[in-house]
């Protein structure tokens, strides 16, 4: 299985790069990293993977719309979707459809948010929502294979692994206050 240095590139920004930005960055690169993807994500990816092309010495693929980022509430969530453009990938080698952050806003505050990419499995042809916001808990999924294109059900099982996260989240932190108070 050979990877094109695109694939790679993409691996490497939606994958590994985002993720250690939004999450596991200093406090200044996460707040930064989700405020640009949040008030200017066509600018933030296409520049992301652009510099990404430089720095490994190749010619960038894209036009700056190829990556669309498209911003929305649904149930109360909000969501930044982010749409990368087709490729044709190599044999045996996975795809990333789609990155989402999505996040909760109090008094116009954000107050949680988590990251998820809609990958495409070379093996099984699967689809499937990975959470990669979180080192400790690793992988979420939710199956998307039968409702590939049914933009609707992505959407709701989004928001489903966004509130299972969350609860765990909340669990962490009661249980981090109860022993502090022991």
């Amino acid at each position: 299985m050979g990877f094109t240095v695109y694939e790679k590139l993409r691996y490497e920004l939606f994958e590994q790069l985002f993720p250690v930005l939004l999450c596991t960055g200093t406090e200044e690169e996460k707040a930064s990293t989700l405020h640009f993807m949040i008030h200017n994500g066509n600018e933030f990816v296409h520049d992301s993977f652009e510099e990404l092309c430089d720095m490994d010495g190749v010619e960038y693929p894209y036009t700056e719309n190829d990556f669309k980022v498209n911003y929305f509430k649904r149930g109360g969530v909000n969501y930044v979707q982010i749409v990368l453009p087709e490729i044709e990938v190599s044999e045996g080698v996975n795809d990333i459809l789609r990155a989402y952050v999505l996040y909760s806003e109090v008094e116009g505050k954000i107050e949680r948010y988590k990251y998820f990419i809609i990958k495409k499995f070379a093996e099984g042809n699967k689809t499937a929502i990975l959470n990669v916001s979180s080192e400790k808990r690793g992988l979420l999924g939710h199956d998307l294979t039968n409702y590939v294109g049914d933009m609707d059900y992505e959407y709701w099982a989004l928001v489903n692994n966004y509130a299972t996260l969350l609860s765990k989240d909340f669990e962490e932190e009661e249980k981090a206050e109860q022993t502090e108070s022991e």
